[in-house]
Protein backbone atom coordinates (compact mmCIF):
# COMPACT_ATOMS: atom_id res chain seq x y z
CA UNK A 1 0.00 0.00 0.00
CA UNK A 2 0.84 3.75 -0.50
CA UNK A 3 2.90 4.91 2.51
CA UNK A 4 0.54 7.91 3.40
CA UNK A 5 -0.51 8.23 7.02
CA UNK A 6 -3.60 10.38 6.29
CA UNK A 7 -5.31 7.78 3.97
CA UNK A 8 -3.56 3.90 4.52
CA UNK A 9 -1.06 3.87 7.22
CA UNK A 10 -3.57 4.97 10.23
CA UNK A 11 -5.28 3.77 13.39
CA UNK A 12 -8.41 3.50 11.69
CA UNK A 13 -6.98 1.31 8.35
CA UNK A 14 -5.56 -0.41 11.29
CA UNK A 15 -8.15 -0.90 13.30
CA UNK A 16 -10.28 -2.22 10.19
CA UNK A 17 -8.00 -4.81 9.53
CA UNK A 18 -8.02 -6.11 13.25
CA UNK A 19 -11.65 -6.31 12.79
CA UNK A 20 -11.77 -8.65 10.30
CA UNK A 21 -9.46 -10.80 11.72
CA UNK A 22 -11.34 -10.23 15.24
CA UNK A 23 -14.46 -11.28 13.12
CA UNK A 24 -12.64 -14.05 11.10
CA UNK A 25 -12.86 -12.84 8.02
CA UNK A 26 -9.31 -13.16 7.85
CA UNK A 27 -7.16 -15.78 10.01
CA UNK A 28 -3.97 -13.15 10.21
CA UNK A 29 -2.88 -10.01 7.53
CA UNK A 30 0.22 -8.98 6.64
CA UNK A 31 0.49 -5.50 5.32
CA UNK A 32 3.38 -3.72 3.62
CA UNK A 33 3.86 -0.31 3.00
CA UNK A 34 5.89 0.81 0.08
CA UNK A 35 8.77 3.08 0.40
CA UNK A 36 8.98 6.59 -0.36
CA UNK A 37 9.10 6.83 -4.25
CA UNK A 38 8.51 3.36 -4.80
CA UNK A 39 4.31 4.42 -4.98
CA UNK A 40 3.79 4.16 -8.36
CA UNK A 41 1.28 0.84 -9.29
CA UNK A 42 -1.78 -0.40 -10.66
CA UNK A 43 -3.63 1.53 -8.98
CA UNK A 44 -1.66 5.09 -9.54
CA UNK A 45 -2.13 4.26 -13.01
CA UNK A 46 -6.11 3.96 -13.03
CA UNK A 47 -6.94 7.11 -11.28
CA UNK A 48 -3.86 8.95 -13.29
CA UNK A 49 -6.46 7.91 -16.24
CA UNK A 50 -9.60 9.50 -14.54
CA UNK A 51 -7.41 12.62 -13.86
CA UNK A 52 -6.49 12.68 -17.86
CA UNK A 53 -10.67 12.23 -18.70
CA UNK A 54 -11.39 15.11 -16.27
CA UNK A 55 -8.70 17.62 -17.29
CA UNK A 56 -10.28 16.96 -21.31
CA UNK A 57 -13.96 17.13 -20.75
CA UNK A 58 -15.91 19.06 -18.69
CA UNK A 59 -18.72 17.90 -16.38
CA UNK A 60 -21.33 20.58 -15.03
CA UNK A 61 -23.01 18.69 -12.86
CA UNK A 62 -22.79 15.29 -10.59
CA UNK A 63 -24.64 13.01 -13.23
CA UNK A 64 -22.02 14.41 -15.58
CA UNK A 65 -19.39 13.74 -13.95
CA UNK A 66 -20.63 10.34 -12.26
CA UNK A 67 -20.47 9.58 -16.49
CA UNK A 68 -17.05 11.02 -17.36
CA UNK A 69 -15.88 8.12 -14.41
CA UNK A 70 -17.59 5.96 -15.76
CA UNK A 71 -16.03 6.10 -18.90
CA UNK A 72 -12.93 6.81 -18.27
CA UNK A 73 -11.53 3.59 -19.37
CA UNK A 74 -13.15 1.81 -22.09
CA UNK A 75 -11.09 -1.58 -22.06
CA UNK A 76 -12.62 -1.75 -18.10
CA UNK A 77 -15.72 -2.10 -16.90
CA UNK A 78 -16.25 0.46 -14.72
CA UNK A 79 -18.57 0.63 -12.16
CA UNK A 80 -19.74 3.90 -10.28
CA UNK A 81 -22.32 4.20 -7.74
CA UNK A 82 -23.23 7.21 -5.70
CA UNK A 83 -23.50 7.08 -2.04
CA UNK A 84 -25.78 8.84 0.38
CA UNK A 85 -24.81 7.33 3.42
CA UNK A 86 -22.30 5.64 4.92
CA UNK A 87 -21.05 3.88 8.03
CA UNK A 88 -18.81 5.97 10.28
CA UNK A 89 -16.11 3.39 10.48
CA UNK A 90 -13.63 5.42 12.57
CA UNK A 91 -16.45 6.34 14.60
CA UNK A 92 -17.44 3.32 15.88
CA UNK A 93 -13.68 1.35 16.00
CA UNK A 94 -12.49 4.07 17.72
CA UNK A 95 -13.55 3.36 21.70
CA UNK A 96 -12.26 -0.02 21.53
CA UNK A 97 -9.03 0.71 20.46
CA UNK A 98 -5.50 1.16 22.26
CA UNK A 99 -3.72 4.03 21.19
CA UNK A 100 -1.43 2.65 18.58
CA UNK A 101 2.06 4.02 18.53
CA UNK A 102 5.09 4.10 16.21
CA UNK A 103 3.65 3.05 13.05
CA UNK A 104 4.89 5.97 10.91
CA UNK A 105 8.39 4.53 10.03
CA UNK A 106 7.97 0.79 9.80
CA UNK A 107 7.10 -0.53 6.42
CA UNK A 108 5.35 -3.92 7.64
CA UNK A 109 2.78 -5.07 9.85
CA UNK A 110 1.57 -8.46 10.84
CA UNK A 111 -2.03 -8.96 12.46
CA UNK A 112 -3.37 -11.88 14.07
CA UNK A 113 -4.96 -13.50 16.83
CA UNK A 114 -3.36 -14.37 19.77
CA UNK A 115 -4.51 -15.08 23.66
CA UNK A 116 -8.20 -14.34 22.60
CA UNK A 117 -7.43 -11.01 21.29
CA UNK A 118 -5.67 -9.24 17.92
CA UNK A 119 -2.64 -8.22 18.08
CA UNK A 120 0.16 -6.42 15.51
CA UNK A 121 3.63 -6.23 15.29
CA UNK A 122 5.75 -4.59 12.97
CA UNK A 123 9.34 -4.03 11.53
CA UNK A 124 11.29 -2.06 9.01
CA UNK A 125 11.79 -4.41 6.18
CA UNK A 126 11.88 -7.94 5.30
CA UNK A 127 15.19 -8.66 6.57
CA UNK A 128 15.00 -7.27 10.30
CA UNK A 129 13.47 -8.41 13.13
CA UNK A 130 9.78 -8.19 13.97
CA UNK A 131 8.81 -5.65 17.23
CA UNK A 132 6.58 -7.32 19.88
CA UNK A 133 3.60 -8.00 19.93
CA UNK A 134 1.03 -5.48 21.08
CA UNK A 135 -3.09 -5.90 21.14
CA UNK A 136 -4.87 -3.80 18.90
CA UNK A 137 -8.02 -3.57 21.16
CA UNK A 138 -8.74 -2.36 24.71
CA UNK A 139 -9.33 -5.87 26.66
CA UNK A 140 -12.35 -5.03 28.40
CA UNK A 141 -14.59 -4.25 25.35
CA UNK A 142 -14.74 -5.86 21.79
CA UNK A 143 -16.36 -4.48 18.54
CA UNK A 144 -19.29 -6.64 17.63
CA UNK A 145 -19.92 -7.78 14.20
CA UNK A 146 -23.86 -6.29 14.38
CA UNK A 147 -22.82 -3.12 16.23
CA UNK A 148 -21.39 -1.68 13.00
CA UNK A 149 -24.71 -1.60 11.18
CA UNK A 150 -25.74 0.16 14.11
CA UNK A 151 -23.73 3.14 14.03
CA UNK A 152 -24.21 6.78 12.96
CA UNK A 153 -24.03 7.20 9.36
CA UNK A 154 -21.87 10.44 7.74
CA UNK A 155 -24.42 12.22 5.22
CA UNK A 156 -22.06 12.09 2.17
CA UNK A 157 -22.04 15.59 0.51
CA UNK A 158 -21.83 16.10 -3.11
Amino acid sequence: MDNCWRENKNHFVFGFVAWLVLHRRFSEVKTGFLMVGHTHHDNDQFFSGIGNVVKRKNALTWPDFLQLLSHSHPELAVSVQSLETMPDFSAFIGPFMNNIINISRPHHFHFCRREGTVNFRSRMFKDTQWSEWMPVFKQQALPSQTELFTVSRVKVRI
